[in-house]
């Protein structure tokens, strides 16, 4: 299902159907087709990826009669929607005909937006505008099929869809799920322990037991796990999203934003290293968990490793730059949603850390910069890998002021999110380079998208 799960304003969906997925879009949100009238991928079948006009472009093709695809959009919020596509209709007889139809009732009834029928070859790729707007306010469905008496030697081919919908989102009033603290009983262990110089401590969670404020260390943790819920689902116990599941914390299908964490003092560390194991399935392109660290349970948080494909390994690294008296590991989803199935369970998390001769001084307080940029909640940790967001807010701020960016693509459209702070337009010159009589506005939408990514 689309659900772009962003702020307020204009959301494009793209689906370009590739021949390397049909499940993948320009945008990070789920877009997942399912095959009508077949079940066989499509790889095969009637409803197939495959190459059209002499192998020039990609697309879908569909052939034969009641065949076709189908996916589900969130429009609960918009205002209004319309539906870009992109086709070819090759052979099709007076009676040959793809529908292109809408549901809000989870497919129960439908109804038709378009008809494209026939006889008619089409030499070029033709572009059609739907407008969804009657159906805002629902989660719809829509789809591409064809009739029951479709020609056999009738070929219809999909090059793109594109949805576009303005989202406002109403202001809720959120129910905060906290987990049950029971106030622990005097651990004789752990009160033996003086922080002496040179002495080793120990925090570690090696969660056989299903709770948030478990400790297999000799010292205690100064917070129990804390979860972040989009949807107020907290742990510890149940099978999805974030659970202590089989003696392992797992994250499974889990969404955006979807996080846990845990603090402990270690002001008085000579050093300390943090270490767990890990083991991840299903995890797709741009799909993974990020390991962040902070010395403040707020923020701002630094990212230290990310997770992903299907893999398993032991993971350590030291953290002692980080120590302080309230240092705090944070695991979590900050790229896009992940499908049912895919998940990575965490193990044996333990903080390790020798108690230095003197108690280190903790950090310096930082002043405020006005006009520094705030890394702590990227759209994505990107920025952070590649070391971009180091240089942003040095003496000399690098922020990609007075630079102009050239971009060669299928054009570009006015967009809230290409102008400066005052809401003036930073396109400053465009060219049309094809016969579209000098208009460039994009109506494929991917070159607004890469225009987008390249000055955020």
């Amino acid at each position: 299902m689309f659900d772009t799960g962003e702020d307020d304003g204009e959301q494009i969906l793209m689906e370009e159907f590739s021949l390397s997925s049909a499940n993948s879009t320009t945008r990070a949100v789920n877009w997942r087709w399912l095959e009508i009238g077949e079940e066989d991928g499509m790889e095969a079948g009637d409803v197939l990826l495959t190459t059209f006009f002499g192998g020039q472009q990609e697309g879908l093709r569909i052939q034969n009669g009641d065949r076709g695809i189908e996916t589900s959009v969130d429009l609960s919020f918009s205002t209004q929607a319309t539906m870009n596509f992109s086709f070819r209709r090759k052979s099709f007889e007076a009676d040959d005909a793809i529908r292109i139809e809408i549901s809000t009732d989870d497919g129960a009834t439908w109804q038709i937006v378009e008809r494209l029928a026939g006889p008619v070859t089409d030499d070029n790729i033709q572009i059609s505008t739907a407008n969804l707007s009657p159906w805002v306010g629902h989660v719809v469905k829509v789809r591409f099929v064809s009739e029951t008496n479709f020609s056999a030697d009738a070929r219809f081919y999909l090059d793109f869809v594109q949805i576009r919908h303005t989202v406002v989102k109403p202001e809720l009033t959120y129910s905060v799920h906290l987990p049950y603290v029971v106030s622990p009983q005097p651990d004789a262990v752990n009160d033996m322990i003086v922080r002496a110089a040179g002495s080793v401590l120990t925090v570690r969670d090696e969660f056989n037991v299903t709770s948030y404020a478990n400790n297999n260390g000799n010292t205690s943790w100064s917070t129990q796990w804390s979860e972040t819920d989009p949807d107020g689902v907290a742990g510890p116990a149940g099978n999805d999203y974030v659970a202590v599941v089989s003696s392992k914390l797992r994250f499974h299908y889990a969404f955006q934003t979807e996080s846990i964490q845990r603090s402990v003092d270690i002001a008085d560390a000579q050093s300390a290293t943090l270490s767990f194991d890990w083991q991840s399935l299903g995890l797709d392109w741009d799909e993974k968990l990020s390991l962040l660290i902070s010395t403040s349970r707020n923020g701002p948080f630094t990212l230290l490793a990310t997770f992903d494909g299907t893999n398993s390994n032991h993971y350590s690294v030291d953290i002692t730059n980080f120590r302080s008296a309230d240092t705090t590991i944070r695991f979590a989803n900050l790229n896009r949603n992940w499908e049912w199935g895919e998940w990575v369970t965490l193990d044996n998390i333990q903080i390790e850390w020798t108690v230095a001769d003197v108690p280190t001084a903790p950090p310096p307080t930082e002043t405020t910069c006005t006009d520094c940029i705030d890394t702590t909640n990227l759209e994505t940790v990107y920025p952070q890998v590649v070391g971009a967001s180091d240089v942003w807010n040095e003496d000399v701020k690098k922020q990609g002021d007075g630079i102009t960016i050239a971009i060669l693509d299928s054009g570009i459209s006015e967009h809230q999110d290409l102008t400066d702070k005052k809401g003036n337009s930073r396109i400053l010159a465009h060219v049309d380079f094809t016969d579209g009589g000098g208009v460039i506005d994009d109506y494929y939408g991917h070159g607004t998208h890469v225009a987008w990514r390249s000055c955020r």
